[in-house]
């Protein structure tokens, strides 16, 4: 009994070392290499020159504010995420009438950002790593097919869950591990560069890298699962491909279309009309009331004028909410939604991050007093909230979501034919 496990310690193992020698030797090991070396490490570059530029944008920014204007400063962790920075990021001014203004430029500095996609890590590992991992898998079980090498493998008495298991570490271990080192080089970089993180903050950052790394293995494991399903690897690799395609591109942009077909919310430029309409109904009712000589705004106009536009705006908030929360709903279907909530998330780029804003905001337009230098973005929310509000449950789906397509390379494999 003892040597029977024994035995199965040592085939796994020997299919581990198998699998990583092989994926060393192999070319797409040296592609994995050139691509994310120069990638991340010139993404990071780039992306913390884009962030020194927005401090000092910032910076002119608070000098000029007036008495009812803020501007929110740079979080360092865009550099990594960029998310919704550009829409944090911007000066709000409340007007005499109580409206919020939204300066229609963000602190973004360089312009080139709104022509290609943002070079963050964020990009770099919702597509380029998750491509990796779907090609280090989709050749894992018909290739060795193809080669002749798995019906050796299975007739020296080799469970197939041993070879299952041996080719997921195997595989997860050679494309993480290259993942796992340029990215502390990224950090470093950044360090040198000047830049200085809390422990916190590299607290996150950690948490970041750990639910990309799960993110990854959901399409390796789904790359091992359609090997499983077929005999040649031409098959598998234009199904991982065109699965790879639907889950990062097509169902994560599709869904909030999908969701306006079951929540109506109006455009910013209807609302805008409305607030006018608003002022100029009021202000008509109060020359009907009192004739043409008189203040417009007295009398409690002004005040009627701020409630109807309040009740406005949270109208126009509860309707976006409900959007947003169908749209994350449905495009977390993929695994590429879930994981863009996280990450964003907890690296405070994400929606949470945004409503946090505007939370500030409106405390500010309730009490615009004190120094404008003083209302800056200021995370109240700990990373506590956010991991038990958000970043767990994102990583729990992940986590699930691989083990049913490791169950399921698992169950197939049991019935592959390795002739």
């Amino acid at each position: 009994m003892m040597s029977s496990k024994s035995h199965s310690g040592e085939t796994m193992r020997d299919i581990l070392l198998k699998e990583i020698l092989g994926n060393i030797l192999d070319d797409k090991f040296h592609v994995v290499v050139v691509t994310l070396v120069p990638l991340i490490l010139l993404g990071t570059f780039v992306m913390h020159e884009n962030y020194q530029e927005m401090l000092a944008s910032y910076s002119s920014q608070i000098r000029n504010l007036g008495e009812r204007s803020i501007a929110f400063r740079p979080d360092p962790l865009s550099v990594f995420a960029h998310g919704l920075t550009d829409s944090i990021n911007r000066v709000y001014t409340i007007d005499e009438f109580g409206l919020i203004k939204v300066s229609s430029h963000p602190q973004r500095a360089n312009p080139i950002f709104a022509l290609f996609a943002t070079p963050d890590l964020l990009f770099i590992s919702t597509t380029i790593l998750s491509l990796i991992a779907l090609l280090f898998g989709f050749d894992a079980v018909c290739g060795e097919k193809e080669m002749g090498t798995l019906r050796m493998i299975l007739a020296n008495s080799v469970s197939r869950s041993a070879v299952i298991m041996g080719k997921q570490l195997g595989g997860a271990l050679t494309f993480l591990t290259p993942y796992l080192i340029v990215v502390l080089m990224g950090l470093i970089l950044m360090s040198l560069a000047g830049a200085r993180l809390s422990a916190e903050e590299h607290l996150r950052l950690l948490l970041f890298v750990l639910l990309a790394a799960i993110y990854a293995l959901c399409f390796y494991s789904l790359s091992m699962f359609i090997s499983t399903m077929t005999a040649s690897t031409t098959t598998s690799i234009i199904a991982s491909l065109l699965l790879w395609a639907i889950l990062v591109f097509i169902v994560p942009n599709i869904a909030p279309f999908i969701a306006k077909g079951f929540v109506e919310v109006p455009s910013t430029d209807l609302i805008e009309e409305s607030r006018q309409r608003i002022w100029i109904v009021r202000a008509f009712e109060k020359i009907q009331a009192a004739g043409t000589d008189v203040n417009l705004l007295g009398g409690g106009t002004r005040e009627r004028i701020q409630r109807d536009v309040d009740e406005l705006e949270q109208e126009y908030g509860r309707r976006l909410d409900r959007l947003v929360d169908l749209s994350l709903a449905i495009g977390k279907l993929s695994p590429t939604m879930v994981f863009l909530d996280g990450a964003t998330n907890i690296m405070r780029t994400g929606i949470r991050s945004n409503n946090e804003i505007i939370k500030q905001i409106l405390d500010f337009k309730a009490n615009p007093s004190g120094s404008p230098d003083n209302w800056r973005f200021s995370p109240t929310l700990s990373l506590r909230d956010d991991l038990s509000a958000n970043f767990l449950w994102n990583f729990l789906i992940l986590f699930l979501v691989n083990s049913a397509l490791l169950s399921a390379a698992y169950v197939s494999f049991l019935r592959y034919d390795p002739r």
